[in-house]
């Protein structure tokens, strides 16, 4: 029998922790859409990585 406990806090690539959770830099309301070209949260995610 083993008893296994842990804990995860995410952080970024600066050593900044995020104890709850990590807030997003845009928001987007979430659509179930079939067509890929036409899905309104891949299209924002392309803008956004395109900008950065």
């Amino acid at each position: 029998m083993a008893l296994i406990i842990s804990t995860g806090v995410y952080c970024d690539r600066n050593g900044e922790k995020y104890e709850k959770c990590v807030q997003p830099d845009e928001e987007v309301a979430f659509i179930i859409e079939k067509k890929v070209e036409k899905d309104a949260d891949i299209t924002q995610a392309i803008n956004w990585l395109k900008k950065k």
